[in-house]
C-alpha cells in the first residue's frame, strides 16, 4: 500500500493525528480511496482487526469488540483514513488530494476563488504548494495586494483597470475588495488599498457590483466587499471618498442586521439614505425579518438617523411594524410605536399588525399593540389560526368542536406560520397546530420548511414533533439545496441560544433517514467549509 507520489500527509504545522500510514492505491486522484473501503460496507463485510484498532483511536469510548459485531458507516471509515494521514477530516484529506491533482492553471483560479470566497486558508495552501501562483496574472496579485506587481500592469495596460475578467469574471476593484487574505497581515492590506486608490485614479468604478445568487433582492457591491464582508474600513473609506455610493441597496441592510454600528457611522458621515435606495428593499423593513431579537443597536440607530418606521418593502407589502410583530417583542414594538409606526396601517391584505401578531402566537405583543390604539379585528379563522399558534390546545379543541369545518379553512399563510414556533422551539405550540391540521411541509418563498428553521435553532423538542408528525428529513431548500441536516450544521456553527443542542437533533434527524451527504450548488459560500462541519456533526451525533 503505498502513495505513488510520496506519502500523503497534512501540510506541516497542521497535524491532528497519527503519523502517516500508506493506504492501498491512494494515488494523485482521490477516486481510488473509496473502492478500498466500500466493498466491506456494502457487503456486509467487517473491518479486521488492525482497521478496529485504529478506529478504536478516534472512537475511544466504544469497545473493540462493538466495532467489530457491527459495520462502519461509510464516513466513518473516511475518517479513520483522513486521521490516519494526520488530517482532522475527511474533507480535508480530499482536499489534499485534489490540490496535488490540479494543474497548475486550475490551481491559479481555484487560489483566487478561494481568496475571494472565504477560503483563505484554502487559498494559501494552494499558494504554498505552488508559488508561481503570486504572480501567475492579475487576479492573483490583486488578492494579495501586490501594490508593485499590479502597478506594473497597469502602467503597461491601463485598459485593464476597467476590464472584466478572472476566474469570477470581476472587475478588478472587486478582487481588492473581496480578498480575504488581508487577515493578519497589515503589509498586505496596505498593499490592497494602494492598488485600489491607483485602480480608481484610473477609472475604476467606484460603484462596482455583482450579482449574488443566493440574495437577489441585495446587490454586491465593492463598497459592501471592503466595508461588510472583508472587514476593511480604511479601503471603505477609500471608495466613499472617490464616488462610492454609500446607499448601495446592501451594505446599511447587514451592518444593521448585524449591529454594526461602526459602519453605519462611516456610511452616515458620507450622506447614506437611511431608507435605502427608493423603491428598493428598505433597511429597517427587511433587518426585522432576520435580526437577533436580543441586538436591536442597528434597529434603534436607522431609526434614531431619520428611518421611516411606516416604508414598506414592496415586495412583501409589510412594514417594519408588521415583521416586528411577527416574530420580535414588545421592546422592538416599543421601540417602533414611540417612532412613529402606524399601529393600524395595512398590509396589501389588510392585515395590521396586531392581526399578524395574534396569527403568530405573539399574544405579548397583540396584547401591547390593543392597549396603544390597535383594533382588534380577527375572523373566526383568524381566531382558530391564533389558538393554535398561542398553543392553547382548549381553546382550538373548542373552536373545532363548535365549527368542525375550520381545519378545511387553512390557507397556505396558515401553514407557514409554524415556522415562527419551530425557530424559536416551541413544541407545544407545534404539536398544538399539527393536531390541529397544520401541514409541517409547506414551504416557504424560499423553499424553506418548519423542519429546516427548528433544526437551525438545535430545537430538540421541536424537531421531535415536526418528525412525528411527517416532516420530511430530505427537503431541500431552494437557495443552497440543503436538507434540514445541513441546516443543523449551520446552527451549530452560529447559534449560541441556551438549551441549543444540534447534535441531539443530528441525531433525531440521521435516525429518521436523513442522507449524510450535501452536493453543494455552483458559487455556494464555503462549501469545504459546510462540507467539514457536516461530516463532523454527523460523528459526534452517531458517537456513543
Amino acid at each position: 500500500m503505498v502513495f505513488t507520489k510520496g506519502a500523503l500527509q497534512a501540510p506541516a504545522g497542521s497535524r491532528e493525528g497519527p503519523s502517516p500510514l500508506p493506504i492501498r492505491r491512494l494515488n494523485a486522484r482521490l477516486d481510488p480511496v473509496l473502492p478500498d473501503c466500500e466493498p466491506r460496507l456494502k457487503h456486509g463485510g467487517h473491518y479486521d482487526v488492525a482497521a478496529v484498532t485504529r478506529a478504536r483511536q478516534f472512537r475511544a469510548a466504544q469497545k473493540a469488540s462493538q466495532v467489530v459485531t457491527h459495520a462502519i458507516a461509510l464516513h466513518d471509515a473516511q475518517f479513520v483514513l483522513a486521521r490516519e494521514y494526520g488530517f482532522k477530516s475527511w474533507t480535508a484529506l480530499k482536499q489534499e488530494v485534489e490540490e496535488r491533482s490540479l494543474s497548475f492553471a486550475a490551481a491559479v483560479d481555484e487560489f483566487v476563488r478561494c481568496a475571494t470566497g472565504s477560503a483563505p486558508e484554502r487559498a494559501m495552501r494552494l499558494l504554498a504548494r505552488h508559488a508561481g501562483i503570486a504572480n501567475a496574472n492579475l487576479y492573483t496579485e490583486l488578492v494579495l495586494g501586490d501594490a508593485d506587481a499590479v502597478e506594473t500592469r497597469l502602467k503597461a495596460n491601463p485598459a485593464i483597470a476597467r476590464q472584466r475578467g478572472g476566474v469570477q469574471n470581476w472587475e478588478p476593484l472587486l478582487y481588492v475588495c473581496h480578498t480575504f487574505l488581508q487577515k493578519d497581515s497589515p503589509e498586505r492590506a496596505k498593499g490592497l488599498v494602494r492598488i485600489a486608490r491607483e485602480l480608481l485614479r484610473m477609472g475604476s468604478n467606484p460603484n462596482a457590483e455583482y450579482d449574488w445568487n443566493w440574495h437577489p433582492e441585495l446587490p454586491r457591491t465593492a463598497l459592501w466587499g471592503a466595508l461588510i464582508a472583508t472587514g476593511q474600513p480604511e479601503l471603505a473609506e477609500l471608495l466613499l471618498k472617490s464616488g462610492a455610493n454609500p446607499t448601495d441597496g446592501v451594505s446599511t441592510h447587514i451592518a444593521a442586521g448585524s449591529g454594526n454600528v461602526a459602519a453605519l457611522e462611516l456610511l452616515y458621515r458620507f450622506g447614506v439614505n437611511v431608507n435605502g435606495i427608493p423603491g428598493g428593499v428598505p433597511p429597517l423593513a427587511y433587518i426585522l425579518g432576520w435580526m437577533r431579537p436580543d441586538d436591536i443597536s442597528g434597529a434603534k440607530w436607522l431609526l434614531e438617523h431619520g428611518a421611516d418606521p411606516n416604508l414598506a418593502w414592496a415586495q412583501s407589502g409589510e412594514s417594519p411594524l408588521h415583521v416586528a410583530a411577527q416574530r420580535l417583542d414588545v421592546k422592538t414594538v416599543e421601540l417602533l410605536v414611540s417612532n412613529g409606526a402606524d399601529v393600524n396601517k395595512r398590509r396589501p391584505d389588510g392585515r395590521t399588525a396586531h392581526a399578524l401578531a395574534a396569527l403568530h402566537g405573539n399574544d405579548e405583543v397583540a396584547a401591547w399593540l390593543l392597549r396603544h390604539g390597535a383594533k382588534d379585528e380577527l375572523s373566526r379563522i383568524d381566531r382558530f389560526v391564533a389558538a393554535c399558534t398561542f398553543g392553547n390546545k382548549a381553546q382550538a379543541g373548542s373552536l373545532l368542536k363548535e365549527h368542525p369545518n375550520l381545519r378545511n379553512e387553512l390557507r397556505p399563510e396558515h401553514h407557514l406560520m409554524m415556522h415562527t414556533p419551530a425557530e424559536r422551539g416551541d413544541a407545544q405550540t407545534l404539536e398544538t397546530m399539527l393536531q390541529c391540521g397544520f401541514d409541517p411541509n409547506v414551504k416557504d418563498s424560499n423553499g424553506v420548511e418548519a423542519l429546516h428553521r427548528a433544526s437551525m435553532g438545535g430545537h430538540v423538542e421541536a424537531v421531535k414533533v415536526l418528525l412525528a408528525k411527517g416532516a420530511s428529513v430530505n427537503a431541500v431548500d431552494s437557495m443552497f439545496a440543503a436538507t434540514p441536516l445541513v441546516w443543523a450544521c449551520e446552527g451549530w456553527r452560529h447559534t449560541s441560544q441556551n438549551g441549543a443542542d444540534h447534535v441531539e437533533v443530528a441525531r433525531l434527524l440521521l435516525a429518521a433517514g436523513s442522507p449524510r451527504e450535501w452536493v453543494a450548488p455552483e458559487k455556494a459560500p464555503d462549501p469545504e467549509g459546510t462540507q467539514d462541519r457536516l461530516a463532523e456533526l454527523c460523528r459526534a451525533a452517531e458517537a456513543p
